[in-house]
């Protein structure tokens, strides 16, 4: 008889992995079944999600793993925020779910402020107003005949679950990245009809945790499972699911969530609602156990990937012996255009750095020492910004997500943030996931008992500030904090919206 074991689904914005896990007593034990990556495909009405390939993807991993251990115990699903499926009245997709970096939403952040006014949605929702947001998404929406037709709006993760039970719900820590959920907890209608949005077609919101019922029989019978098996809410936005497996088990964690992006921030029990926030494009999500993670999204890993796709290949991989100069060749990751999915991407880093008053690289090490350094720098510059706007300090910065098996990064982190910095796990949005599937059990009631766990199971590294490499970070600092808008002191020095 093969043990008890759980799977994981989680959708990242680069590729899609199925993780599993079992417990050895205290310690949980995960393992990746399998990967594939995420690619938008482009159509002549805009860049778009695969998410037939993708749900093919999953079911062919979840069905190879099953042969070899038998029928889960459970599955849950978490994944890239903000993006969503329209369903019919019959529950069949109204066409491929838009993917968040298609250019429909150019100016509607200028729109969203015309209609209702940045700061009024902030106060409201505690949400930046972004492009990518759901919100402005649906902006762009209203005059395509899916808009009209649809009698269901799921955000992906939820699509996913619907796909494996046929519910259709709304998991809350995903809702709160909208743009309309309001901060008492409920869709927010009144913002809708200012926004002349429809808000017949979103479903009820459900906490992490909550029992979505069994696997649709039809499905199972696919997979070959011999017996039900139960499908879990979990924290389904990812950055959510990765935050609950930060292994801090004391004090507020500090964390960076490295990816595609990197999402950089505090846990916090409360948001952080002033104009200065709002201004410095802080954000406060929805966390596990009514927690709020108060944070601001940075271009990640996205710069190297579009590097090596100019390339042609992997990413060189570069040595902190000869990094002593990489502070001397920092950029804003957020300069306007490098998140456009074009091409040259070196060429547009090597400009940026330029324009910040560096020397640019002209080798691909170079280059790829120069992203790392810049996002350490950033990550300091938001953590710093962070600690003020809300008030509350920590003393060690984790740093979790795929980002974190960098020795290279973490190190450079640790010199710019001056603190010490702790990594892993790699695959933290998944070992959230899988962890709040088994709390459904009755077990690790409190939150604080899932980090407990993954501190004792997981492989973590430490990494302190070096002298001579605080020395050099600080002036990177700050200089990125100048490109970013920041005084010294952590301030916003004028309007990020």
């Amino acid at each position: 008889m093969t043990a008890p074991w759980w799977a994981a689904v989680d959708m990242g914005a680069s590729s899609v992995r199925v993780l599993a896990a079992s417990w050895s007593g205290d310690r949980i034990e995960v393992s990746e079944v399998g990967r594939f990556a995420n690619r938008p495909v482009a159509l002549p009405d805009g860049l778009h999600w695969d998410i037939t390939g993708l749900w093919n993807g999953v079911l062919r991993l979840l069905k190879g793993e099953s042969a070899r251990r038998g029928a889960p115990l459970s599955i849950g699903v978490d994944g890239w925020a903000v993006d969503y499926a329209l369903l019919d009245g019959d529950g069949c997709l109204l066409g491929l779910p838009y993917h968040y970096r298609d250019l429909r939403t150019r100016g509607r952040v200028a729109e969203l402020d015309g209609i209702v006014g940045l700061d009024n949605a902030f106060s409201r929702t505690g949400v930046r107003a972004l492009e990518l947001n759901t919100l402005c998404q649906l902006l762009a929406e209203r005059d395509r005949a899916a808009y009209n037709a649809a009698s269901c709006l799921l955000l992906l993760p939820d699509l996913i679950c619907f796909f494996l039970t046929g519910a259709r719900i709304a998991e809350r820590t995903n809702a709160t990245t909208t743009g309309y959920f309001s901060r008492d907890g409920r869709w927010d209608d009144e913002l809708l009809d200012l926004c002349g949005l429809r808000h017949d077609w979103f479903p009820e919101v459900v906490e992490p945790g909550f029992s979505l019922g069994a696997l649709r029989p039809a499905l199972r019978r696919e997979l070959g499972f011999d017996e039900p098996v139960q499908v879990m809410t979990v924290a389904s936005h990812d950055t959510a699911s990765a935050v609950a497996a930060v292994p801090a088990v004391s004090g507020t964690p500090a964390y960076a969530v490295a990816g595609t992006w990197s999402l950089v921030g505090l846990e916090l029990a409360r948001p952080v609602l002033s104009e200065e926030a709002r201004l410095a494009g802080f954000t406060n999500e929805g966390g596990v156990d009514g927690t709020v993670r108060f944070l601001q999204n940075v271009m990640g890993f996205w710069l190297s990937q579009e590097c090596e796709r100019w390339w042609g290949h992997r990413c060189p991989q570069p040595d902190l012996s000869t990094a002593k100069d990489c502070w001397a060749a920092v950029f804003n990751p957020d300069t306007p255009g490098l998140g456009d999915r074009a091409d040259d991407m070196p060429g547009r880093i090597r400009n940026a750095i330029t324009e910040a008053g560096g020397i640019a690289p002209s080798d691909e090490a170079g280059l790829t020492l120069s992203v790392l350094a810049s996002l350490a720098a950033t990550y300091a510059v938001v953590l710093r910004q962070a600690e003020e706007l809300s008030g509350v300090t920590s003393e060690t910065f984790h740093l979790v997500g795929g980002g974190s098996a960098s020795s290279v990064l973490a190190q450079l982190t640790a010199d710019a943030v001056g603190r010490e910095v702790v990594t892993g796990p790699v695959e933290a949005s998944g070992v959230g996931n899988l962890l709040i599937q088994r709390r459904s059990t009755g077990e690790l009631a409190e939150r604080g008992g899932l980090r407990a766990v993954v501190a004792r199971s997981q492989r973590l590294r430490r990494y302190e500030p070096r002298s001579d490499g605080r020395q050099r970070a600080m002036g990177a600092v700050e200089i990125i904090g100048r490109l970013r808008g920041v005084t010294s002191g952590g301030a916003t020095a004028g309007s990020l919206q």
